[in-house]
């Protein structure tokens, strides 16, 4: 995996500028920015084949009123069979922040997807008998992250930190293959808004750390190869 050499190479880097040059931060973020960009490509190929590409969504069931007419009618969503794609598109935001205590290098940047789209089957249920069945489709728009790593510099080891979504922009939702009305409609598409971005946040953030805890396992693991 061309992610894993790669990794390693921009530590070997930035930890040799930084020992090398420690009165010139700015250089070092300039470079580091570079460097990290490198890296993203081959993160791209990577996600694409792991479990974040399509992300799996767990199933979830929400209740829900709407009022129509001074009446307030009470209801269930289902949403099952959920997947995001979209995250292979992931690519830095914002410039990498860089920390050096002298013996340990740690580094945070702002990465984002613009754009990503989750697809449900979902289930609607309203007033005990009426219930249609159909394609739910949310669009999100820069899903805003944060990944923090830090590395010793004396033996090349990478720790991964953190990671977190921080925000998520514009959400959109399309109902398809069904006759709801207008209102009900209205409602299912509300509840669908809040109940996915809550969910995919809450997986993407698993998932992510599974993988990038993979990512620097492995890179450790070619460290040991090179040192050995």
């Amino acid at each position: 995996m061309k992610t894993v050499p790669a990794l390693f190479l921009v530590l070997v880097a930035v930890a040799s500028a930084t020992k090398t040059h420690q009165k010139r931060s700015t250089t070092y973020s300039a470079n580091l920015n570079d460097y990290v960009d490198e890296v993203v490509e081959t993160l791209q190929a990577y996600v694409s084949a792991s479990s974040l590409e399509p992300l799996s969504i767990p199933n979830v069931t929400e209740s829900f009123s709407v009022t129509h007419l001074l009446i307030t009618l009470s209801g269930r969503l289902s949403l099952y069979d959920g997947e995001m794609t979209g995250l292979s598109s992931v690519k830095r935001y914002g410039d990498v922040n860089l920390g050096y205590d002298g013996e340990t290098l740690s580094f945070d940047a702002n990465m984002g997807v613009d754009v990503a789209t989750a697809a449900y089957t979902y289930y609607a249920k309203l007033l005990g008998s009426l219930h249609e069945t159909g394609t739910a489709t949310v669009t999100f728009k820069k899903i805003d992250t944060t990944v923090g790593f830090s590395a010793n510099v004396h033996n090349y080891t990478i720790a991964f930190d953190s990671f977190a979504v921080n925000s998520i922009g514009t959400t959109s939702a399309e109902l398809s293959g069904n006759v709801l009305t207008d209102w009900i409609a209205d409602a299912v598409a509300d509840i669908l808004l809040a109940v996915s971005k809550s969910s995919i946040i809450s997986q993407i953030n698993s998932e992510a750390d599974s993988v990038l805890s993979s990512i620097v396992d492995e890179a450790n693991a070619y460290v040991t190869s090179l040192l050995s």
